[in-house]
């Protein structure tokens, strides 16, 4: 939805251009730009499944090598 508006007789463009400010303000136009610049698309299954493969993978080396006293716990 486009915002037209007219500049009134006699009003000055300093305050044309805050009321054009607020209206675009107020019809959140700022928010909805910027989701639109972050969007992320989805993730693949194929992709999903060989992240969640590494972290197991990950998790339990770390596991390991706390376990055998390589790395010293945090807790």
């Amino acid at each position: 939805m486009p915002i037209a508006l007219t500049r009134k007789d006699n009003e000055s463009v300093g305050l044309f251009l805050r009321r054009f400010n607020e209206k675009v303000k107020k019809n959140k136009i700022p928010e909805k730009v910027k989701s639109w610049l972050h969007y992320d698309k989805p993730k693949g299954k194929r992709v999903r499944r060989k992240q969640a493969l590494r972290k197991i993978q990950g998790r339990k080396r770390y596991d390991f090598l706390k376990k055998i006293g390589k790395i010293k716990s945090t807790r």
